[in-house]
């Protein structure tokens, strides 16, 4: 956004989810945008002669978006997690059915350890089968997979990449088992809702794309100096204590096993004292990650959050992830400004 010059973005409105923390709306008014509006959910907005769009929150801080004429409906899903028939079934109870329906064909998170390539071939295919669902009851005469052509960057998680399916098979299965016009659209692509789309060269793009990934250079982790990573801990410790004392006596009984990769060290975070130096087996630990990863995931609200979709750590074949990540469970409830009235290392397991 900041890349938009000043006199375009001064002819922009912004429309926007309804939220409760408003750090979008706020921000995009520091960018001095025309005009911000945040859509009510189930309110269509008018934007132009008969077309409307209606946003609404889902879980997570996901929303999705239906665009409506008089003569189509088009919904876009994005990362909203419609994962079961009785999800389904309530959205389109919601929206109704549609002409176009844009989704997720793919994870775009950690999915395993390096070794896990079953899982996420088993993730892949987990979020065909949404498709399915999302198709018996929306009822979409062609669909769009969109989300997400993702490919993980990092020598950390580039692991992440094998086991995800490849746009030409996804679009095989929309179209033999689920029995949908399936309509792949390459970056630059214009298609007219109402007439044919030959998907062809848009695949073919997409596979020039996958092969150029085997040569690609990925992208190498600074160390940060371990005496600015602690402080930085410490501050997030004290900014947990500070914000939730209704719970401090639970989180005087928290912990979590941490190993630095690129130092060869271990800590326990706690609150609230942070990382402490310790010494366990390596198969005991919670999580093991860069110094980078780690600093970043203590520096914002949001950014334990971030790691469960960067992948770039491991859980030791012992280790217990969640009880580490309940802390970024925390941050991010406070990120978004929404009361945590329960506390539970079962809260925040990744699903």
């Amino acid at each position: 956004m900041f890349k938009i010059p000043l006199e375009y973005r001064q002819k922009i409105t912004v429309l926007y989810q309804d939220t409760v923390d408003e750090k979008v709306v706020d921000f995009c008014q520091k960018l001095e945008f025309k005009e911000q509006i945040e859509l009510k959910e189930n309110v269509p907005y008018h934007i132009y002669e008969d077309l409307t769009i209606m946003c609404n929150p889902y879980t997570e801080g996901d929303s999705y978006a239906l665009f409506s004429t008089n003569n189509h409906k088009l919904l876009n899903l994005n990362d909203c997690l419609v994962k079961t028939r009785e999800e389904a079934k309530s959205l389109a109870e919601v929206v109704g059915e549609v002409d176009v329906l844009f989704s997720q064909f793919g994870y775009s998170k950690k999915v395993g350890n390096i070794d896990g390539i079953t899982l996420r071939e088993e993730a892949s295919l987990e979020k065909l089968e949404r498709l399915k669902y999302q198709c018996e009851f929306l009822k979409p005469k062609v669909l769009v997979p969109f989300a997400t052509f993702v490919y993980f960057c990092h020598e950390e998680n580039r692991y992440n990449n094998h086991g995800m399916k490849r746009i030409d098979s996804v679009a095989s299965f929309i179209e033999d088992e689920i029995g949908v016009t399936c309509n792949v659209l390459y970056p630059g692509d214009c298609w007219e809702m109402g007439k044919e789309w030959d998907s062809t060269k848009s695949i073919e793009n997409f596979l020039q794309f996958y092969a150029a990934l085997e040569t690609t250079e990925y992208i190498k982790a600074p160390k940060i100096d371990l005496e600015v990573l602690v402080a930085q801990s410490r501050d997030f410790a004290k900014t947990l204590w500070d914000r939730y004392p209704q719970f401090r006596e639970e989180l005087s009984n928290m912990e979590a096993g941490v190993y630095v990769t690129d130092y060869n060290q271990s800590f326990r975070f706690s609150v609230p004292d942070g990382l402490v130096e310790t010494h366990i087996d390596y198969d005991f630990y919670d999580l093991a990650t860069g110094s980078e990863c780690l600093h970043y995931g203590f520096k914002y609200l949001w950014g334990i959050d971030t790691m469960n979709i960067n992948a770039r750590f491991q859980i030791p074949i012992h280790g217990y992830y969640p009880k580490f990540k309940i802390f970024g469970g925390m941050a991010s409830c406070l990120n978004r400004e929404e009361p945590l009235k329960k506390l539970e290392v079962t809260n925040f397991i990744v699903t």
